[in-house]
């Protein structure tokens, strides 16, 4: 289940207007029962105070995260 909310978030943010418009990476991957992640800009820059949306397979939000100031999230 992780793993699909893995690439759903992966998704979701990679097809994001926003996303698109500030070039932005997004690393995320499943750590037992954690999803791990990072955010960063096309120049490598983390993107710090990003938000990122996990999503469930129906697309409900199941929680939001804001990304530290060097550009990873954890999601337990």
């Amino acid at each position: 289940m992780l793993r699909f909310l893995a690439i759903v978030l992966a998704i979701t943010l990679g097809w994001a207007p926003s996303a698109s418009a500030h070039k932005l990476s997004l690393f995320a991957m499943a750590e037992g029962t954690e999803i791990v992640g990072k955010v960063a800009f096309a120049g490598g820059a983390p993107a710090t105070g990003a938000k990122v949306r996990i999503e469930g397979p129906d697309g409900t939000v199941l929680h939001t995260v804001a990304v530290d100031a060097e550009g990873t999230f954890r999601f337990q």
